[in-house]
């Protein structure tokens, strides 16, 4: 089973480590850096620098050969185009786009 992520952060960080302990192919796309770099203790994670809403960064993580796609960044905008991109995957399980809720971010910095 392949899953592509969209979002380096503390949710895309989680699933990328459970999905990779259970054995399952994962990329993770992030437009930040240094945010990948906190994958790559994992060597069965691949990574891809790129924004989640560019359909050619989609297309270079496999999105067409993968069965979910997890959109977690803190952008509602790339989100859900990344979850719209699913339509360029014919055998697409399940496409989630998770809204970034502020709240919940500055509820950590207290």
């Amino acid at each position: 089973m392949k899953v592509v992520i969209v979002g380096a952060g503390d949710v895309g960080f989680y699933f990328a480590e459970w999905l990779s302990s259970e054995q399952k192919e994962v990329v993770v796309i992030d437009k930040d850096e240094n945010a990948l770099r906190h994958m790559t203790d994992h060597p069965d994670i691949q990574t891809l620098h790129g924004s989640g809403s560019n359909p050619r960064v989609l297309e270079d993580a496999g999105v067409a050969k993968s069965d979910f796609i997890l959109a977690v960044t803190d952008s509602d905008e790339v989100n859900l185009d990344a979850e719209r991109c699913r339509t360029v995957a014919g055998k697409l399980h399940c496409a989630l786009a998770f809204p970034y809720l502020p709240i919940q971010h500055e509820r950590r910095k207290l």
